[in-house]
């Protein structure tokens, strides 16, 4: 008997200790209080306790006191701008030093009408992608009253660049060059490429503009007036009379009237491009204005940018 009460002592005295074993690891495997991370709050009150120890301990020894550090904040990356240039350009531009015109991407582009005070002729602004408007006189700038037909629209994007003509291309044998052909130029004769402005009555406008590319020292160029003057009607060629002006960043830099007064001459050039460029410049824009003489002409003028190149040498 005193030996079965001896064993279920001991036996009672393992589970318990048993018992204590497991109870201490549970406490140490969950801690009563979570740390902290190292953005919170408890994280950036210690960091400044610290900091202000050491402040202390400067100040004591006489060194410079450092303020403690501000938590740092995420910077979103910028996103490299899109090239407005094709892969052959890029290339063109390392091993020749230029770049063409017609093959940078414009940045925008507007044709409307000049807007004029009646009988003063006074201008009063830009009316962009108007459809009617009316000259000193308090005509319809389309043509004399009753007014004529209107043309069917101006080109899509208010644009016309010609990047490239098929040696082979020709027109058929009854047509004419016209304006609104999309996919070439006829300057006297010769189908050529380049960057089109086009005013198809007095009063209208017709502008685009291009960046200028970083590095670029000077641009170059030739304009010219097409070999279509016959006006929406398809007639005759018209007499004409224009503006043709470039601005760097909104300021003017050159400005030329020109006229056709005949029905026989052909398209030309009319003026060359040598405007130096500055470092920081970064819009170009070409305008044409037909201006406000005419009603029965002046109703067809398209130019054409010729040979343009942003020079980086």
């Amino acid at each position: 008997m005193k030996k079965n009460l001896h064993f279920v002592v001991i036996a009672a005295i393992g589970l318990l200790a048993i018992g204590v074993i497991v109870t201490v690891g549970l406490v140490k495997s969950f801690p009563s209080k979570p740390a902290a991370a190292p953005g919170s709050a408890p994280g950036r009150a210690r960091r400044w306790r610290v900091a202000l120890r050491a402040t202390a301990k400067r100040k004591k020894h006489g060194s410079v006191v450092l303020q403690a550090p501000a938590p740092k904040t995420l910077v979103p990356k910028k996103k490299p701008a899109k090239s407005t240039l094709s892969l052959a350009a890029r290339a063109r531009l390392q091993e020749q030093g230029f770049l063409r015109l017609r093959e940078i991407k414009p940045l925008k582009s507007e044709h409307g009408f000049v807007k004029v005070e009646r009988g003063t002729g006074k201008r009063l602004g830009d009316a962009p992608y108007a459809t009617e408007a009316r000259c000193a006189g308090g005509h319809n700038v389309w043509g004399a009253n009753p007014p004529r037909p209107r043309p069917k629209g101006h080109w899509p994007n208010s644009r016309k660049i010609v990047k490239s003509i098929d040696d082979d291309f020709e027109l058929g044998d009854d047509e004419i060059y016209l304006s609104s052909m999309p996919g070439v130029f006829a300057v006297n004769g010769e189908f050529v490429t380049g960057v089109g402005l086009w005013s198809q009555c007095h009063l209208m406008y017709n502008w685009i503009e291009y960046p200028v590319p970083p590095g670029a020292r000077r641009f170059t160029g030739d304009v010219a007036i097409t070999d279509d003057r016959h006006s929406f009607h398809r007639g005759e060629q018209q007499w004409v009379q224009f503006e043709w002006s470039v601005a760097v960043d909104g300021k003017e830099q050159m400005r030329k009237r020109h006229g056709v007064y005949d029905q026989h001459t052909q398209g030309h050039n009319f003026a060359k491009i040598d405007l130096p460029l500055a470092k920081g410049n970064r819009r170009l824009r070409f305008r044409l204005e037909s201006t406000r003489i005419g009603i029965e002409g002046n109703l067809n003028t398209e130019l054409v940018i010729r040979n343009g190149k942003f020079l980086f040498k």
